[in-house]
Parts: C-alpha cells; structure tokens; sequence
C-alpha cells in the first residue's frame, strides 16, 4: 500500500513506535508520557501498554501501581489490547 508522503512519515513513526514498545517497554512508555497532544500520547501510550503486558506482565503490573495517574487512564492502559501484527495506520 502506498501512502501520502506525510502519510508515510506517520506509518514509519508508528512502525518505529512498536518496536520501541517491544524492545524497552519502559522507556517507550515514558516517551510517550512526554508527547504534548492528548489524543495521540493517549493512542501511543496505550499501544505501549498492550506489547509492554504480552511482554513483561509483572513489569507492567509495577508500571501501574508506581505511576501517577487517574483512575481513568489507568483503567485505558489496563484495557489495552496487543496489536502485533496489526496494521491500522
């Protein structure tokens, strides 16, 4: 599939955002704490969580009982789904 070149930017962004979650949950996780939209660090952080809880479920236990951060988010981050393999972008 051939996308728009800003497109293109975004999928390789995301691509990179991915395997980032894999790699180093934590410090992707943190990345995404620090992106100023709401909506998007929302979408990535949530990305993070779904590989982080596949990969390191007791990590990412200890992620969320440590972290500052409402109930809501939490219950967002706890809900998150894996996507690997998927393609949405």
């Amino acid at each position: 599939m051939r996308y728009p070149r800003h497109q293109t930017s975004i999928v390789r962004w995301l691509a990179n955002t991915y395997r980032a979650a894999q790699e180093d949950p934590a410090a992707a996780m943190s990345w995404a704490e620090s992106i100023t939209d709401d909506r998007m660090r929302t979408r990535l952080m949530e990305r993070v969580a779904g590989s982080w809880k596949d990969e390191d479920p007791e990590a990412f236990q200890t992620y969320i009982e440590t972290t500052e951060m409402s109930a809501e988010q939490r219950g967002q981050l706890l809900k998150a789904e894996s996507r690997s393999g998927e393609r949405s972008y």
